[in-house]
């Protein structure tokens, strides 16, 4: 009986978050595109100026280079452009890009349609600035696309931007606001756990430059869930610890609605982190049962993913039988088992190159460096204590740890092809190490002695 009354407590949420996901898609597709032709317009100019370097914009940093995804920028502002106000559950669910009421003539379905569809029309393949920039300044193009396998959610958030603002003026807000965030998530870790917690969080965002990844819209996406996630985690973790498998449930669905498979395991990582931390800080616990709960929540996070983008496909299918389930399918078989001839799959050597190379960027001299602090300021801080560390606490960051290595494994292609981006999802793994190297050098001991230390006093208290 009371796994029955789970279940129909998980299905009634998935619902509800659905038919919130779906009115709020509606209600920001009543936004007529005229809104926000100006501010497209201006976009298209400088996202094409952005992208001319294969569609990614580089940030020289002196000891390396970064560089964001531009391309799917460009289609994300493409797609909020093309929505049709006076059809929005339409435009919504088949979310259309370069599409124009009354000129477009021909609208190809994604896919294999897409393929073979005239979107090469630029010299050197499918580039999605110039789209956006010919859409605008009406290159006379009649051919729009399709792409309903994601639920666009994103769109709730950036069509009324849109009104208001121009690309270059929407990331700029994205970007401060992320670090705003990130500040704030590390600010409570360092009062709810300790400074070093604080410390290593901010350290690692700022390791795997997302304050240059934060204006790139469509990277930054599954980072703020992450954090937005873990920072109502820390602040209402005793409210919340009951039902954490709701709320991994939650994140793990609304990652599947606004996110376009750049980085979702991200809002699994962080937010799993920052719980553990909590916990481990509030109460003791063994190995096995947080081990045990760390699947749990995993799972659940899954399902919410799986089950959210496995409900857009059902609904595109019934209500406009575009076939979206086969299509999606094989998209996940070629992501994953793919046996095409793609060299990043068949050329060992060149994966290790490819991987090496790009992992340079992520773990550089500066890991090496805060781990050095850690070691420096543990020997002088613990030099004349005797401190207790608890091994097992270290279990579920290193099962968290290994998750990216996991995730490489199970979507290989996607990954190697989109590396550049997709290769982030290793700060759950520095945070992660990190927090292992920390707890090993007896940064969380003290806390748990003091602990145990004033639970012994108090029983000799009640001997007396």
């Amino acid at each position: 009986m009371k796994i029955v009354k789970e279940l129909l407590k998980y299905i009634f949420v998935f619902v509800i978050l659905i038919l919130v996901y779906w009115l709020s898609l509606f209600i920001t597709s009543l936004i007529p595109s005229s809104a926000i032709k100006e501010n497209v317009t201006k976009s298209s100019e400088s996202i094409v100026v952005l992208g001319e370097v294969g569609e990614k914009k580089f940030y020289d940093l002196g000891y390396k280079t970064e560089g964001t995804f531009i391309f799917t920028d460009a289609l994300m502002v493409n797609t909020a452009y093309s929505i049709d106000s006076s059809n929005p559950i339409e435009s919504m669910l088949l979310a259309r890009r370069s599409y124009i009421p009354g000129q477009t003539t021909t609208v190809y379905k994604e896919s294999k349609d897409v393929v073979s569809a005239p979107m090469y029309r630029y010299s050197g393949g499918s580039f999605q600035t110039k789209e956006l920039y010919g859409l605008m300044h009406n290159d006379g193009n009649t051919v729009g696309f399709e792409y309903p396998r994601y639920w666009h959610g994103y769109l709730v958030f950036l069509r009324p931007l849109l009104v208001l603002f121009d690309y270059d003026a929407i990331s700029m807000i994205t970007c401060v606001s992320f670090a705003i965030l990130a500040i704030v998530l590390s600010i409570i870790l360092g009062k709810k756990v300790n400074w070093i917690t604080g410390f290593i969080f901010l350290a690692s965002f700022i390791l795997m430059n997302l304050y240059i990844v934060a204006t790139c819209l469509n990277e930054i996406t599954t980072y703020y869930v992450a954090v937005v996630a873990s920072i109502i985690i820390a602040l209402a973790y005793q409210k919340l610890k009951k039902h954490m498998g709701i709320v991994f449930f939650i994140v793990g669905s609304f990652t599947s609605f606004v996110d376009l498979f750049t980085t979702p395991l991200i809002t699994l990582g962080i937010p799993l982190l920052v719980y553990f931390l909590l916990k481990q800080k509030n109460e003791e616990t063994s190995g096995k049962k947080q081990v045990l709960e760390l699947i749990k929540l995993s799972v659940l996070w899954g399902i919410g993913y799986g089950l959210t983008w496995f409900a857009k496909w059902a609904i595109v299918d019934i209500i406009y039988q575009r076939g979206i389930i086969k299509d999606a399918i094989e998209q996940i078989l070629f992501r994953t088992v793919s046996t095409n001839n793609d060299p990043l799959l068949t050329d060992t050597q060149l994966q290790k190159q490819y991987i090496a190379y790009y992992l340079g960027d992520y773990l550089d001299k500066a890991l090496l460096a805060i781990i050095v602090v850690f070691i420096v300021i543990a020997i002088i801080k613990n030099r004349k204590k005797k401190i207790k560390i608890n091994v097992v606490n270290i279990i579920p960051f290193i099962i968290i740890m290994l998750y990216p290595i996991i995730w490489y494994f199970a979507v290989k292609q996607h990954t190697l092809k989109h590396f550049f981006f997709a290769g982030r999802i290793i700060l759950s793994s520095i945070i992660s190490f990190l927090v292992i190297i920390a707890t090993l050098l007896g940064y969380y001991a003290k806390e748990r002695n003091s602990k145990e230390e004033e639970v012994k006093k108090i029983e000799e208290g009640k001997e007396e």
